[in-house]
């Protein structure tokens, strides 16, 4: 089993190449200055030093992060296969020439642009660098061992991972090239090479397959859907979860915004938190706010209202005009009927169809089997 230490430094590997071209940091005050000298050079020539100097920046920053993703790759390969990593076949800053750099910035050398253009276009080419040395060096090692057995799993590693990244997580050992998330910038998992038999301490690509599958059941799409449409469905639904119980399955726990809350919480309305506990079962994170000045009581826009003895539409009806009127920041309704003995899971839905209240929110019904579904 690859442990879990591994991944956090391959991680740490990552966050470094970031800082490097961090907005604000050294890299982008050089290329400011360098590219303000440009500018007010009085010839060619005094412009072409100048050039030179800038792209000389850019290159160093690019060689760096390059060495840092190959570092990186060699210790997860080293981990997984317990065996030396390849020579590899590109070299540090391979791929950067100056006159790169000059077309990725033409509107600053060309005399059209300014600094801060080149600097924002030079960091974003570099945004990518890290990635690219660390999936080539993986190819390399790969090639070397001649497996064609080798596949590769996008861990999470970071606190939160976005629903993208855990669809490629909950995959597991299944890609035959190192899987990246597009248009994700700043993103903490770690590509980990391996057989379809590898373990990570902590990565369990089942249990984020089920736990995803079970946001779908919530929204009645089959997990498995092709169609973009339902696959957003999927999506905003998973967005509702904890992501660290997405992640890893660990139940979030319920808390209060001060002390003095938890206390009347406790002592004048122990069902929410209840029906707080039941729903860190499904991955509802309660936080809960102080809701008298027209505040949904948690902290995520979401209104509880913990059925019991209730049996009539107009109760049902009644909580929602009310969440409706009055909960200014309410984005969706929870009613809890696990502890409800006078009505079946089915009744209540139906009065929440009937009810043309909260047209702007969504409502659910925590079932009395434990599952969460939503009903509109």
């Amino acid at each position: 089993m690859i442990p879990r230490a591994e991944l956090d430094a391959a991680s740490v590997w990552a966050a470094a190449s970031r800082a490097l071209i961090a907005d604000g940091g050294r890299l982008d005050a050089e290329l400011r200055r360098g590219g303000l000298a440009m500018m007010a050079a009085a010839d060619e020539a005094e412009r072409a030093v100048y050039r030179d100097a800038v792209a000389d920046v850019v290159e160093a920053a690019r060689a760096s992060t390059a060495e840092a993703g190959r570092i990186a790759a060699d210790g997860m390969w080293r981990a997984s296969f317990g065996s030396e990593p390849a020579a590899h076949v590109n070299g540090v800053g391979i791929g950067l020439a100056h006159d790169e750099v000059f077309r990725r910035a033409a509107c600053l050398f060309d005399g059209t642009g300014d600094a801060a253009a080149f600097s924002r276009r030079a960091r974003a080419w570099l945004s990518g660098e890290f990635a690219k040395s660390y999936d080539w060096a993986m190819g390399d090692s790969q090639r070397a061992m001649g497996d064609p057995g080798v596949r590769y799993a996008h861990v999470p590693a970071g606190p939160k991972p976005c629903i993208h990244c855990l669809e490629m997580a909950s995959k597991g050992f299944s890609y035959e090239q190192p899987p990246r998330a597009e248009n994700h910038p700043g993103c903490q998992c770690v590509v980990v090479p391996g057989t379809a038999a590898t373990r990570v301490e902590g990565y369990d690509p089942e249990g984020i397959a089920s736990r995803i599958a079970m946001c779908a059941e919530t929204v009645g799409v089959d997990p498995k859907a092709d169609e973009e449409r339902l696959r957003k469905l999927i999506r905003d639904e998973v967005g509702t979860r904890d992501a660290v119980w997405l992640a890893t399955g660990a139940v979030p726990v319920p808390s209060f915004e001060t002390p003095l809350l938890k206390r009347e919480i406790e002592k004048e309305r122990p069902h929410e938190i209840r029906t707080a506990r039941r729903l860190a079962e499904v991955g509802i994170r309660s936080d809960f706010v102080d809701d008298s000045s027209g505040l949904a009581d948690l902290s995520s826009g979401v209104e509880l209202k913990t059925l019991m003895g209730t049996a009539s539409y107009n109760t049902v009806s009644g909580y929602i005009k009310g969440t409706s009127k009055t909960k200014r920041n309410a984005k969706a309704i929870i009613f809890d009927n696990y502890e409800n003995t006078e009505a079946e899971d089915d009744l209540i839905a139906g009065f929440v169809l009937r009810s043309q209240s909260f047209a702007r929110g969504k409502i659910y019904i925590l079932r009395k089997d434990g599952k969460l579904v939503r009903v509109r």
